[in-house]
């Protein structure tokens, strides 16, 4: 159980996107790991950033030219425990 984690990474690859592979968390429990056991009086939710990235499409009509803009995306970097809303 020393082993036990909630956490897990992966790696999102996107070839027209800069950078071409991002590390997305995923939260592996529906709890928070305390004392080595999982308690479900919490919630275990991914913390997202927002991460600025190039995004590459082709031009209309021109094969052989890309457009490039920005663009926003949302990435899960880590997991943290919250109180679940209470009704």
């Amino acid at each position: 159980m020393s082993d036990f984690r909630c956490v897990s990474f992966r790696t999102n690859r996107d070839p027209d996107r800069f950078p071409p592979y991002i590390v997305f968390a995923e939260c592996l429990c529906r709890g928070c790991v305390i004392d080595r056991r999982e308690d479900l009086s919490y919630n275990s939710v991914p913390v997202m950033v927002l991460l600025t990235v190039l995004r590459r499409t082709r031009c209309p009509g021109e094969q052989n030219k890309d457009l490039v803009q920005k663009e926003v995306i949302s990435v899960p970097v880590a997991c943290t425990c919250v109180l679940p809303e209470s009704s």
